[in-house]
């Protein structure tokens, strides 16, 4: 890959990147190579820690603090009419040093829903004289209904999202009245629910665990995650995993009872116009 691009990476995005690698690696770690893949909503993370005996260890998860900034960074590496990355490669040195190589260009290395690219072409907008043929392919195919697989951070009507926002995936007490009455909203409407807990990060980079209930819809699944100021909506169904019609009804069931327990929302900007016609907004 090449940064051929100026890629804006703030002192915030390398003190979080950092601290929260350096807190993660295992011991005689020399260097962390982070790889990161994103298109619309989805982002793919992984990671592999290099020992000083050469030994690779593939990191059990990435934080979701690194996976928040590199969104972020992602979305503030816009240029207006020439888009953003789909991959970054980051690599955090044990001395300090952070390095990162950015593919602007090139097909993502991880593959991504057909559906995904139109919406990140109406939210990165690309002139056709940078838009390279492969995409352009992708993105003209055509329309209908083509799966849905997004990621998509409710909040506060209040709430600021940012490289710096504070990322602290602990459940709080109020949070989990939200997803006891959730979950029984939607399986009073017939839907399979499961609720699962998970470990994540609080505010201070400290172990906590958070809920989640994941929803089955067809062969795919929606996961909703209760973290403090944040509920992270996860959504992974194929086209072939139900039809269009019975992803919509699911899908809008679960954001109605998100928005009307939690009083979170949805912010306008964050869906593509494909997204928003599957969610009836």
């Amino acid at each position: 890959m090449s940064e051929s691009r100026a890629t804006a990476m703030s002192p915030e995005f390398y003190q979080t990147i950092g601290s929260q690698i350096a807190a993660v690696a295992p011991a005689g770690w020399t260097h962390v190579a982070i790889r990161y893949s994103q298109v619309a909503h989805v982002g793919q993370p992984s990671a592999i820690a290099v020992l000083r005996d050469g030994t690779r260890v593939p990191l059990p998860r990435v934080p979701i603090k690194v996976i928040h900034a590199l969104h972020q960074l992602r979305t503030a590496s816009y240029q207006p009419g020439a888009g953003t990355w789909f991959d970054a490669d980051v690599d955090v040195c044990a001395d300090g040093r952070i390095t990162a190589d950015f593919n602007y260009d090139n097909p993502p290395r991880v593959e991504f829903d057909p559906s995904a690219y139109a919406a990140d072409l109406e939210k990165f907008p690309r002139a056709p004289a940078v838009t390279p043929a492969w995409l352009a392919d992708i993105a003209a195919a055509p329309t209908g209904w083509h799966g849905a697989r997004w990621q998509f951070d409710l909040m506060p009507t209040d709430a600021n999202s940012s490289v710096d926002m504070v990322i602290d995936a602990t459940t709080t007490a109020e949070a989990h009245v939200w997803a006891v009455a959730i979950r029984e909203r939607l399986q009073t409407g017939g839907y399979a629910v499961h609720a699962q807990f998970d470990q994540g990060e609080d505010g201070r980079g400290n172990a906590t665990t958070y809920e989640a209930l994941v929803v089955e819809v067809g062969g795919g699944y929606m996961s909703i995650a209760f973290f403090r100021d944040l509920i992270l909506w996860t959504v992974d169904v194929a086209a072939d995993d139900c039809d269009a019609e019975t992803f919509q009804v699911a899908a809008r069931a679960a954001l109605a009872a998100i928005e009307a327990t939690s009083n979170y929302v949805l912010p306008a900007q964050a869906a593509s116009a494909y997204e928003r016609t599957l969610l009836g907004r």
